[in-house]
């Protein structure tokens, strides 16, 4: 599925966010130019011409590279930019991330767990903490978003995972470069989640 067919199943009314995760980043932290070059040509799976809304996902330089080749590619298949949201420090931050020490991924390849799972195993405090600056940040842009809006909102594992599971349980869920989700808000302000 992408974009254009789940706004056509929940209706037009609607609110869309495609939550993604970057794409194929270097040592330095930056997008590879093949990867850049490629969304360009491609754009996204999931992402529809219907975006009309762009959030530039975290602090960091790689969801900003990959929605702005996203960006691209949408507007050179007729996609029209309506509104745009700067960063947010929900959807990553170095204080999730230094969560993820030697130690813990020692222990993440020795029991073969995913950065999600990981997080449910090893910090749960870490997780409901994020849980709730995720909800928070999510509820917010729900409110900014006008019906028939649908925002690309790139970010990274396992934010995408932990979007995922405040709507849905899949504590096994890993998603790589590109993957995503969808978050829906219908007319009458009930969500739903789609992978």
């Amino acid at each position: 599925m992408n974009t254009t067919e789940i706004m056509q199943k929940f209706g037009e009314d609607s609110k869309l966010a495609f939550i993604f995760r970057h794409g194929i980043k270097t040592p330095d932290n930056h997008i590879t130019p093949e990867c850049l070059a490629d969304i360009k040509v491609n754009g996204i799976p999931g992402a529809g011409t219907n975006i009309n809304v762009i959030h530039e996902g975290s602090d960091f330089i790689r969801t900003k590279e990959t929605v702005k080749a996203l960006e691209y590619w949408l507007i050179k298949n007729g996609a029209s930019i309506t509104n745009r949201f700067g960063s947010s420090e929900a959807l990553g931050n170095e204080g999730i991330f230094n969560f993820y020490t030697d130690e813990i991924q020692a222990k993440m390849k020795a029991n073969n767990l995913g950065n999600y799972e990981t997080l449910v195993r090893y910090g749960v405090s870490t997780l409901m903490n994020w849980e709730n600056d995720l909800t928070f940040f999510l509820n917010g842009l729900f409110q900014d978003l006008a019906p028939g809006d649908v925002c690309a909102v790139p970010c990274h594992t396992p934010t995408v995972e932990a979007i995922y599971n405040i709507y849905a349980n899949d504590l096994k869920m890993t998603v790589k470069e590109l993957e995503g989700i969808f978050l829906i808000q219908d007319p009458r302000g009930n969500f739903y989640v789609i992978r």
